[in-house]
Parts: C-alpha cells; sequence; structure tokens
C-alpha cells in the first residue's frame, strides 16, 4: 500500500511496511504431543518396534526442517529489527557508562588524596601528642631531681612513653548522596601458587583432545569415552 506525505513542500511517496506475523500451527503441536505419549509409553522389545520408533525419529528430524523454514521470515525480521533497536541501545548506554566511569575515576582519585591529607593530618597531631607527653615527663622528672628523689626521676624518664593511637581515617566522600561500600577483589599475582579449590578444569579443552586422539592418549585423572551420536535419514 503506499501513502503519500507532504515534506518541504513536495510530495514523497512511501512503502508501509509490511510487518510479518508470527505463525500458528496448533497441528504441528498436536501431533508433537501424540508422537510424545507413544513414546513415553513404548519399550522398544523388536525389530517392528524399532522401525516404527525410526519413523518417528526421521519425522522429527524433517520437521525440524519445516518448522525453521515456517518462521524464518518472521525470525529474520524481528531479528533485524532487535539488532538495530539494541544496538542503538547499546551505543547510547555506552556513552553515559563512559562519562560515568570518568567521572567516578576522579571523584575516587579526589577522595583517596583527601584521605591521605587527612591521614597525614593525624599522625601529626598523634606526633605532637606524643611530644607534649615527653616533655611532661621531662619535667616531672626534673622537678623530682630538684627535691633529691632521684630514684622516682629515673624511673618516670626510664618508663615507657604512652602510644598515641593514631585514629584509622575513613574515606569520607565530599558531596551528600555520595558513598562508598566494599568492593574486594581479587588479583592473580602468581598463578602456580593458588590452593587447587579455587582451579577450574579445562574441559572444552579435554574434550577438544578427546577428540584429537580419539581417547588413545591418558591423561591423569580423566577417563575419554566415545559417546556415540545416534543420526536417523530425514
Amino acid at each position: 500500500m503506499e501513502l503519500q506525505s507532504e515534506f518541504g513542500g513536495e510530495l514523497v511517496e512511501r512503502k508501509r511496511e509490511e510487518v510479518p506475523a508470527v505463525p500458528e500451527r496448533p497441528d504441528l503441536e498436536e501431533r508433537a504431543e501424540g508422537l510424545t505419549m507413544f513414546l513415553d509409553d513404548v519399550e522398544i522389545t523388536s525389530d517392528s518396534l524399532y522401525k516404527e520408533v525410526n519413523d518417528i525419529l526421521s519425522e522429527s528430524l524433517r520437521t525440524q526442517d519445516l518448522i525453521v523454514d515456517i518462521y524464518k521470515e518472521p525470525r529474520e525480521y524481528y531479528h533485524e529489527k532487535h539488532k538495530a533497536v539494541t544496538s542503538k541501545q547499546n551505543g547510547l548506554v555506552k556513552l553515559y557508562k563512559d562519562i560515568a566511569d570518568i567521572a567516578k575515576s576522579k571523584m575516587k582519585t579526589y577522595d583517596r588524596q583527601q584521605e591521605q591529607i587527612r591521614q597525614a593530618e593525624a599522625e601529626r597531631a598523634a606526633r605532637e601528642a606524643e611530644e607534649i607527653m615527653r616533655k611532661q615527663r621531662e619535667e616531672a622528672a626534673e622537678k623530682l631531681a630538684a627535691e633529691g628523689r632521684d630514684a622516682e626521676a629515673i624511673e618516670i624518664l626510664d618508663r615507657a612513653a604512652p602510644r598515641v593511637t593514631t585514629p584509622d581515617v575513613k574515606l569520607q566522600p565530599s558531596v551528600g548522596g555520595v558513598s562508598y561500600r566494599d568492593n574486594w577483589v581479587a588479583r592473580v599475582v602468581d598463578p602456580d601458587a593458588v590452593p587447587r579449590q579455587f582451579l577450574m578444569v579445562n574441559e572444552k579443552a579435554l574434550a577438544a583432545f578427546a577428540k584429537a586422539t580419539k581417547g588413545q592418549q591418558t591423561v591423569p585423572g580423566v577417563i575419554f569415552e566415545n559417546d556415540k551420536i545416534l543420526s536417523g535419514k530425514r
């Protein structure tokens, strides 16, 4: 169907896009239910039953091809539309994700700098407090010595100076609404030293090795089996 619309003073012809309907095939669904019920109840005990089941296998394989062909047009149509929408969405999301990552990085850098400044200030205050207490001890010892109480003066000087605990400075965002939460991560620095319970068997590599060697070469802790695949005739 052709429509006409006016744009910029000119008549432009455009076709309305025809959206393919998603096929409904109740006949195939009913047939599948009947075949499933038969296979659930049957036990192959003779060559004739074996042939009947083989015929069902062949029908199943042919019908799979038929279904794929039936849904080809709508599947390709919606797949292209989905790809186009998803591509546009992901492109815009990535732009703003990159912006968010840059903003977070700069904020974290600033917050770490402020944390270092606060920590340095806390350590400086602790050193000043220790210096004040040291002078107080020396003054008390001098006073005792002046009174002839030398033993007590020496005891004060020999006494271990009390340690001022430096406060544990926590990273505090400078803007309301911004917060940090713990996010512990693991970075492997020596793969050979990682304990066994944290290792994963590469089953894909083992499967490829089994196919390449046809199970003729051994691997400790692994058994290679020939799990044959039955293929039927369409």
